[in-house]
């Protein structure tokens, strides 16, 4: 599977700490791979997207989400992560994976 990151994704990606950028690689790998991952390092997020799943990392620095939709086409579409600082994610930040999500399949 092929792997696409929302620009902005991959800006604030840049930021994470270098454990939790290589615990995501890893993770994408075996998804690329055809692997499904599952809890705790992963958990499905269907009430924000058919397909969605957010990588939930943490580290001495906190805690970490990925958000990525596995696309039907064989791609899995990367369209935000985050520094969480909330028990609960905010509604902001799942507005913002729907809007993009939205817009990659839409062709945007």
């Amino acid at each position: 599977m092929a792997i696409e990151v929302h620009r902005a994704a991959l800006k604030a990606m840049e930021k994470f700490p270098i454990v939790v950028l290589t615990q995501a690689k890893e993770a994408f790998v075996f998804l690329e791979f055809g692997e499904k991952l599952t809890m705790p390092l992963s958990r499905p997020m269907p009430t924000i997207w058919p397909g969605c799943h957010e990588l939930r990392i943490s580290d001495k620095h906190g805690i970490y989400r990925i958000f990525y939709v596995i696309i039907v086409k064989g791609k899995i579409f990367v369209p935000h992560c985050f520094h969480k600082k909330t028990p609960k994610t905010p509604k902001s930040e799942v507005d913002l994976v729907k809007r993009r999500i939205k817009e990659f399949l839409d062709g945007g």
